[in-house]
């Protein structure tokens, strides 16, 4: 879709994003709830496919380690942070889980890829 072209981007279902003293999150945005699908989707591949192999673990700490500082420079960055969120999650968290839940670990992970790799774009770039 024309979202998943732009420089607008995505993280994880629970990430926030702050501007302007008011912080935005996905989650609530889009209308997910704390055990929604995504999330359990997800927490699974990370768990008991990414965390198992090789270099599973150090993708995840990288995520946790840059993703937060991504999503703050993104809020700074977004004009728009509630379509920001709503494209990170139509572009990367639901075609992850999907991905995630039917067994496409490969397709999981280059999405993975590819929403850090926006997001770092996005960071850089006023959206």
């Amino acid at each position: 879709s024309k979202a998943c072209r732009t420089r607008k981007s995505m993280a994880s279902p629970g990430i926030s994003i702050l501007m302007g003293g008011r912080k935005f999150n996905l989650r609530t945005i889009v209308g997910l709830g704390d055990d929604c699908f995504e999330l359990r989707a997800l927490r699974r591949y990370r768990d008991e496919v990414l965390a198992n192999r090789p270099g599973g673990a150090a993708e995840i700490a990288r995520y946790y380690a840059f993703a937060p500082r991504l999503l703050a420079r993104l809020g700074a960055n977004a004009a728009d942070p509630e379509a920001a969120l709503r494209s990170i999650y139509a572009c990367y968290v639901l075609p992850a889980a999907l991905a995630a839940r039917f067994g496409f670990d490969a397709l999981a992970f280059r999405l993975y890829r590819r929403m850090l790799t926006a997001l770092s774009r996005a960071a850089r770039t006023r959206i």
